[in-house]
């Protein structure tokens, strides 16, 4: 049996015990910090991915920046 998983009897025994209540609110519980774990760790790896796109571009933006304020101050001839 893994971690997770009741016995039969366990089962029984909570189910009919005066704290179900409690005991669903647990697995209730439980059930959110798992989808919570699982919408954090997709969250940090897409910003993850979009720091390190953003950074494979900066020489290219910085190419970029240099050349239009050289054109600019060209334009207006200083």
């Amino acid at each position: 049996m893994s971690e997770k998983e009741v016995s039969p009897e366990a089962r029984k025994s909570a189910i009919e015990s005066d704290y179900a209540a409690l005991y669903a609110v647990a697995g209730l519980t439980d059930a959110l910090a798992d989808a919570l774990k699982g919408a954090l760790a997709e969250t940090q790896q897409k910003a993850t991915e979009r720091i390190n796109a953003l950074q494979r571009r900066r020489p290219d933006l910085t190419t970029q920046g240099n050349t239009g304020g050289v054109d600019v101050l060209t334009q207006v001839g200083c």
